[in-house]
């Protein structure tokens, strides 16, 4: 072996300068910032779509039990709110949870509590929604929704990015939408 060789090779060994990690680490922070507020956007975007998600399948178990039952079955806001949430006072305002209950109107069969909707606002255009036996909204039904989106304070269908409704008819069918695209009286 030739000594031009021997002393190259034990000139460096394989690692990296501290300079060098720190220019990685920094660049590596910089995209990180670069791409929080789009991660934070996918993140509201996937919690409002969620809770719309979650509220229209209790729309439609709601539905499936009166046609079962052959009885009403009135969907509406909990009658006691979870500990976290202060009602509003608002017989519309559901953010702090709301039930499915049974022709009595005082038996809870199924809840969504307000750390189900994650703080979101959940506004209804109707006080409940009464299914009849056959699966048609007996009341607060025609072309009614619910609101599903951030909690700000100035957060509307009309300015959300992030805002979904869960839109019903009188028929019973149920669909959940964007804000931006709203509800359609002739698709339900």
């Amino acid at each position: 072996m030739s000594k031009a060789l021997v002393t190259l090779s034990r000139g460096r060994s394989g690692g990296f300068t501290a300079i060098e990690l720190l220019v990685v680490l920094a660049l590596v922070a910089i995209f990180m910032v670069m791409a929080l507020p789009s991660f934070d956007s996918t993140i509201k975007r996937y919690r409002v779509s969620a809770a719309a998600s979650e509220i229209g399948s209790v729309l439609q178990f709601a539905r499936a039990e009166a046609i079962r039952t052959r009885k009403n079955v009135t969907v509406g806001k909990t009658g006691t709110p979870d500990a976290g949430c202060a009602d509003s006072g608002v017989a519309t305002d559901w953010r702090c949870g709301l039930a499915v209950f049974a022709d009595d109107n005082t038996t809870s069969i199924k809840t969504i509590s307000a750390v189900d909707l994650k703080g979101l606002k959940v506004n209804s255009s109707a006080e409940s929604i009464v299914y009849a036996p056959l699966g048609f909204v007996y009341q607060g039904g025609e072309d009614s929704m619910i609101f599903v989106g951030p909690s700000a304070d100035g957060d509307t269908p009309a300015t959300s990015p992030y805002a979904s409704y869960v839109c019903f008819g009188a028929g019973g069918r149920i669909n959940v939408v964007s804000a931006s695209t709203g509800c359609s009286p002739n698709a339900n």
